[in-house]
């Protein structure tokens, strides 16, 4: 019979204070595990072996979370190098150190854990926590524990350039410029505080199963905003009211501006429905209440639909109006340099390709590919121009310009 396998273990008595042994024979062709109590005096050189065995095992369970440690950092700075030319070594090990970061994001309509993960994976030395809210409980809540003085956010979302702009004034944001900044348009940005990480463009939307011929040419031919208060839509269009947000602001206010009160006394003509927000709004368009609404979110709520299999299409008129979603770095953080990595990613080609084709935001970057499957559509085209948004004035005037919009459209 061959020799069998002798495993030996110890452990220290409590009464005696001394060692004592077991002795475990295992045999090979034995059904069961036999056990012996051993004399402690007989076996010197196996305790030492088993001693030496224990310390050896004791510190290579001690290495491996440092070894797994370093394979992540590794692995975090090599993509650092490959996907965020510029940014430093230094910043890179310090964001490992920390090892996570908190962000306040915005509910957006895509998927979110895509973004998350893929970050993850490329940087895997950080985990990523995420608190969703609307843009202004994310505000309120911001704001106060700041001031507070024990807000746990790295990273603060929002899609209001007015409150990001206000906060960097008030010291509440870092001020730091990340390598990749010069990928991000002026138009979405305030340099060193916030930038964009997708855009949600405005336009006109209808339901394509309730459009007459005439109707449909006339959709054709939309070019600039000038033409959207002249279509065949009277008693059939929807509108959202002006003190639904920011992105409805900005569609009152540029044709105010641009063409006149007259702009909004055109649109009164189509006796248009008044919806106090646009999530009601498309959900009656889907529903046949009515064929068309202008100065809609299309790729936001209008999308969300259509992935549903709804018959929607838009269409956005130039100059492009849009709201940015941006994210800036609280002047506090916690792990300042895991937020500066994430915002350095989030802005370069592949972070950007990341947002936009995982939240359904389209692209604040020229060098994002915009793969959303109806970008793809033959009737799908973003907006060659955009229109330079003064946001501080359109918040200034919103007072008098919901006095207008309720002496006009009666709501």
């Amino acid at each position: 019979m061959p020799a069998s396998p002798i495993f030996l273990l110890y452990f220290m008595s409590s009464r005696r204070g001394n060692i004592e042994g077991w002795a475990i024979a295992l045999h090979p062709e034995a059904k069961e595990t036999k056990m012996k109590r051993c004399n402690n005096t007989r076996i010197p050189r196996a305790l030492h072996f088993l001693k030496g065995v224990a310390i050896a095992s004791a510190l290579f369970a001690m290495q491996q979370p440092a070894s797994a440690a370093s394979a992540d950092a590794a692995t975090a700075w090599k993509n650092a190098q490959k996907l965020i030319p510029g940014i430093s070594k230094e910043t890179v090990d310090a964001a490992c150190s920390e090892g996570s970061a908190m962000m306040y994001s915005l509910i957006l309509r895509g998927e979110q854990e895509g973004i998350i993960g893929h970050f993850e994976k490329l940087f895997p030395c950080i985990k990523l926590k995420v608190f969703n809210a609307s843009g202004g409980v994310l505000s309120q809540r911001f704001t106060n524990e700041m001031r507070a003085g024990n807000s746990p956010t790295d990273i603060w979302m929002n899609s209001s350039p007015v409150y990001g702009s206000r906060l960097a004034k008030e010291g509440l944001l870092l001020n730091w410029t990340p390598p990749t900044a010069s990928l991000i348009d002026d138009l979405w940005k305030d340099e060193g505080y916030w930038y964009a990480i997708g855009l949600a463009h405005i336009g006109i939307i209808w339901n394509t199963e309730d459009i007459k011929p005439e109707q449909k040419k006339w959709l054709e031919g939309v070019k600039t905003w000038a033409d959207v208060p002249n279509g065949p839509f009277q008693n059939n269009t929807g509108l959202v009211d002006i003190r639904a947000g920011g992105t409805t602001q900005i569609f009152y206010y540029y044709n105010k501006q641009k063409y006149g009160v007259d702009y909004w006394k055109k649109l009164a003509t189509l006796k248009p429905t008044i919806f106090s927000g646009v999530n009601p709004l498309i959900g009656r368009l889907v529903a046949g209440d009515f064929a068309y609404a202008a100065g809609i979110t299309a790729d936001t709520a209008g999308a969300t639909q259509w992935l549903k299999g709804a018959p929607l299409q838009w269409k956005f008129p130039e100059p492009g109006l849009a709201v940015p979603y941006f994210i800036g770095i609280s002047a506090k953080a916690p792990h300042p340099n895991a937020a500066k990595l994430f915002m350095a990613w989030s802005l370069s080609t592949d972070g950007q390709n990341s947002w936009v084709n995982s939240s359904g935001l389209a692209p604040a970057s020229s060098h994002a590919t915009d793969n959303r499957p109806y970008a793809k559509k033959a009737w799908y085209k973003l907006p060659k121009t955009h229109y330079r948004a003064d946001w501080q004035k359109i918040a200034t005037d919103l007072k008098a310009d919901t006095q207008t919009f309720t002496s006009i459209f009666g709501k």
